[in-house]
């Protein structure tokens, strides 16, 4: 599955959440404006659960983006994430109802905490797949917002057992931190003030994996098919002025997926192209044995 299919489905995902909240908010019986305050505390709570969605889909579309390659395990994690989303319009009815009780008010939080917690893992495994070189490494940086975030998260549910608002507070002042998108991911495709958005194409007729910055091909991995069934990756350059961004990494991600998808082994001769392949566990099915 490429990448563009796992956001799609997730992007999917997060459209049906959406629309199972608004649904389930009940048009008052009475015409007086003032029916409305018997629904506020339910139209309050999908204003912020539909928040937290928004800030989860932007933010999930940029680490997205700096990922050329997903393998099974990166799926898997990125499922684990969706489940826990699923869950925010439980959540969110039940505090709609009950907005002064505990149970709603602290199951409420356990589903915003295992979001983040889950998501969290999916940053950390996006990461991996770069490597720690890689330009989305780099711009993520110790990640103390995040973490600090899913200490406030974990703080919260427990407000619910004496001052539920206390709860209610961490809640929108988590969202208030978060609800501009992540400028450390839109960093990674910006350079010296102007966007660039850096293509990474396969091109089996040239034997290669090419980045391209608009037309021009600012770096490439190469490899040879004299071995039967084999690739023998022998070369991985990058042009200067794009240094640090995790290209040369994507290119032989990039080649990894490729041969992977058609059951061809690799044979990294290139020095790079072989630390980054034989330093993950999940690319030993490709390799070829010597």
């Amino acid at each position: 599955m490429t990448k563009n299919r796992m956001e799609a489905f997730s992007d999917g995902v997060l459209a049906i959440v959406i629309t199972i909240m608004v649904l389930k908010l009940e048009v008052p019986n009475r015409i007086e404006l003032q029916a409305l305050t018997d629904t506020l505390p339910t139209l309050i709570a999908y204003v912020l659960s539909f928040v937290y969605v928004g800030i989860y889909w932007a933010n999930h579309h940029h680490l997205i983006s700096a990922v050329q390659s997903v393998n099974g395990k990166l799926l898997w994690i990125n499922l684990h994430w969706i489940f826990w989303m699923s869950l925010i319009p439980f959540g969110t009815e039940w505090i709609g109802y009950h907005p002064d009780a505990f149970a709603p008010v602290f199951v409420y939080g356990m589903i915003l905490l295992f979001c983040a917690l889950s998501y969290y893992w999916l940053q950390t495994a996006v990461i991996h797949i770069n490597g720690k070189d890689s330009s989305i490494a780099k711009s993520i940086g110790k990640d103390w917002k995040g973490k600090g975030s899913l200490i406030a998260y974990a703080l919260a549910p427990l407000f619910a057992f004496w001052i539920p608002w206390i709860s209610y507070l961490i809640y929108v002042g988590i969202a208030l931190l978060w609800i501009i998108p992540d400028f450390r991911l839109e960093r990674i495709s910006k350079q010296e003030g102007g966007e660039i958005m850096i293509k990474i194409q396969f091109e089996p007729e040239k034997h290669r994996s090419a980045a391209y910055d608009q037309e021009q091909c600012i770096g490439e991995c190469t490899y040879t098919t004299e071995i039967p069934d084999t690739w023998t990756i022998d070369h991985t350059v990058v042009d200067s002025h794009y240094g640090g961004k995790g290209i040369a990494g994507q290119l032989v991600d990039r080649i990894v997926s490729e041969a992977r998808s058609r059951h061809i082994h690799l044979h990294p001769t290139c020095s790079y192209a072989k630390k980054r392949i034989e330093s993950n566990p999940d690319n030993q099915d490709v390799l070829a044995t010597r």
